[in-house]
C-alpha cells in the first residue's frame, strides 16, 4: 500500500517537492478528472494540461499486466477507482486496486506504484526482501 500525504489536495503545487521515482511521488498532486472542455487541469489546478498526458484505463491495465509477467505474479483482479489517501492496495486474495488519479501521473510514479503493489503478491510486507526486490525491478525499468 502506498499512502498519499494527508491534505495533499489542498496545497498549491508551488509548495510541493518535485515528484521523483525515489520519493514515491511525494508532492505529486494528480490532475482532476477530465471535463467537457477537452483538457485537464495541471498540478496547480489553474492551467489546462493536454489530454496526451493522460493514459487510458486499458493502457494502464496493460502496463500492470506487462509488469506482472516480468515479476512473475498473476493478480486475480485489477481495478481503478477513486481513493482518498492511497495510490494503491493489494488484498490477500490477489486483488489490486489503484487510484484512478494515476492515469494522469508521470510514468515513473505509475511504474513505482504498479511494481510495489505487484510485489506484495510475493512479499506481503515492506521488509528487507521487499525493498531489495523493489529496487532491482525499478532499476531494470
Amino acid at each position: 500500500m502506498i499512502d498519499r500525504e494527508p491534505g495533499q489536495a489542498q496545497r498549491r503545487a508551488s509548495t510541493q517537492p518535485a515528484p521523483t521515482a525515489t520519493n514515491g511521488g511525494a508532492g505529486f498532486k494528480p490532475a482532476p478528472t477530465v471535463d467537457t472542455t477537452g483538457g485537464c487541469p495541471d498540478a496547480a489546478g489553474d492551467r489546462w494540461a493536454p489530454l496526451e498526458d493522460l493514459i487510458s484505463r486499458d493502457l494502464f491495465k496493460a502496463e500492470v499486466k506487462a509488469w506482472a509477467q516480468r515479476i512473475g505474479v498473476n493478480p486475480r483482479e485489477v481495478h481503478l477507482r477513486p481513493m482518498r489517501r492511497k495510490w494503491g492496495s493489494c488484498s490477500t486474495s490477489g486483488r489490486l486496486t489503484f487510484n484512478e488519479e494515476l492515469l494522469a501521473a508521470p510514468p515513473e510514479i505509475r511504474r513505482r506504484v504498479i511494481v510495489e503493489e505487484l510485489l506484495h503478491l510475493k512479499v506481503p510486507n515492506h521488509g528487507k526482501l521487499f525493498k531489495a526486490l523493489l529496487k532491482s525491478y525499478l532499476e531494470m525499468g
